[in-house]
C-alpha cells in the first residue's frame, strides 16, 4: 500500500542568476527641435530616448522595469515601455546607464556614451549704427546708415545657419519699414531716406535654427553748431 505525502520545497536561486542586456540603441525624441536630417544630438535642443533594448530574464524570470540614467537625471518605465528624456543639458561625451529589473527584483546594468554637440543662443557681440553716405563713409548729413555688427553663434558641425536682418524707422513714427537681410560685418543700409532732421530707431534680429534675439540701436539727428551774429541773427552749419 502506498501513502501520499505533501511537502513544501523552497528552491533558492543563486545571486549570480540575473537578467541580461545584450544591446541598447538610442535616438532623439520624436518632437525634438533638431532636424532629423542633422543626425546629431544638440545640447539643450535634443532629447534622449532608449530606442530599443535586447534583454532577457534568467531561469524563468521576467523583465519588469527599465531605467535610464543620464545627464544627472533618471527615467524609469514598466517594460516593454522604454524611457526617454525631453532634453539633454550637457555637452560632449555624455554617459548613459541602462538598468533592467526582473521579477525577482534582480538588476543588471549596461553603459553607453552619446556625443552631444555644444549649443548656446546666437548673439551680436558688437552693434554700431551711424550716419553715412551711399559709399559708407561717415557723414553727419548722411541719408544712409552704416551698420557694423559682429555675430557669435554655434555652427553645430556646420549644420546650423545664421540669419541677420535689420529694419528702421523715424523715432517719432510707430511702424518700422521693411526688414532687410544683411550679413554680419559692415553694411550700408536705408534707401537714401534718412532725414538728417530726425533721429532713427534701428532694430536688428538675429536667428538660427533654434532661437531668435533682437537688438535695438539708434541713429541720431545731424549735429549743427549755431552761430549768433550781430543783432541776434543766427546761422548754422553742420559738423562733419
Amino acid at each position: 500500500m502506498y501513502k501520499k505525502f505533501t511537502a513544501n520545497l523552497t528552491v533558492s536561486v543563486p545571486d549570480t542568476v540575473i537578467p541580461s542586456i545584450s544591446s541598447v540603441t538610442f535616438s532623439d525624441v520624436d518632437d525634438s527641435a533638431v532636424p532629423s536630417s542633422w543626425g546629431i544630438y544638440v545640447q539643450g535642443q535634443s532629447g534622449l530616448k532608449l530606442k530599443s533594448i535586447s534583454c532577457t530574464g534568467a531561469y524563468g524570470s521576467e523583465i519588469k522595469k527599465v531605467k535610464m540614467t543620464a545627464d544627472s537625471r533618471i527615467r524609469t518605465t514598466d517594460y516593454p515601455e522604454l524611457p526617454e528624456m525631453d532634453h539633454i543639458s550637457q555637452s560632449g561625451e555624455v554617459s548613459v546607464m541602462v538598468t533592467v529589473t526582473d521579477s525577482r527584483n534582480r538588476t543588471v546594468n549596461k553603459s553607453a556614451v552619446v556625443s552631444v554637440v555644444s549649443y548656446a543662443s546666437p548673439k551680436l557681440s558688437s552693434v554700431k549704427s551711424e550716419r553715412c553716405n551711399a559709399s559708407g563713409e561717415t557723414d553727419n548729413d548722411g541719408t544712409y546708415f552704416l551698420s557694423t555688427t559682429s555675430a557669435v553663434f554655434p555652427s553645430c558641425l556646420g549644420k546650423n545657419a545664421l540669419t541677420l536682418t535689420v529694419k528702421y524707422k523715424r523715432t517719432d513714427l510707430k511702424n518700422y519699414g521693411n526688414e532687410v537681410q544683411i550679413n554680419p560685418g559692415s553694411n550700408v543700409c536705408a534707401n537714401n531716406d534718412l532725414d538728417p532732421e530726425y533721429s532713427c530707431d534701428v532694430l536688428y534680429t538675429l536667428s538660427d535654427e533654434f532661437n531668435t534675439v533682437t537688438y535695438s540701436d539708434f541713429v541720431s539727428t545731424a549735429v549743427y553748431l549755431m552761430h549768433f551774429l550781430h543783432g541776434g541773427r543766427t546761422t548754422s552749419r553742420s559738423c562733419s
